[in-house]
């Protein structure tokens, strides 16, 4: 599931998949995810983008059970800033390639 441009292994060793609320049988409900980013990358301009985003959003969305809430950290290796967003934001918008176009510089 990673590539050469993100990974979800943490510089800092950070914990990358939180589970922050469970439901009465114990399963995960909501769930908090770091990505981490090649420097420079989290751009309009990264042809890859679109892609990358598309593989974790599939990968979080029809892989984890039963459906959990997920929240996304998208951050770039050497930056401590990262930029957040809900499953739910991100639904919002028509595709991908809208979302990027109109939170991404």
């Amino acid at each position: 599931m990673e590539n050469e441009r993100f990974t979800f292994d943490s510089p800092h060793n950070d914990k990358w998949f939180n589970c922050r609320e469970t439901n009465n049988k114990g399963e995960c409900t909501n769930i908090f995810v770091q990505i981490y980013f090649k420097d420079h990358s989290l751009t309009k301009a990264n042809s890859h983008l679109e892609e990358d985003f598309n593989s974790i959003f599939t990968l979080f969305g029809k892989t984890i059970q039963p459906k959990a809430t997920i929240e996304y950290s998208f951050i770039e290796e050497s930056s401590d800033d990262s930029i957040r967003f809900t499953e739910h934001e991100i639904a919002q918008y028509a595709s991908t390639a809208d979302f990027i176009q109109k939170n991404f510089e």
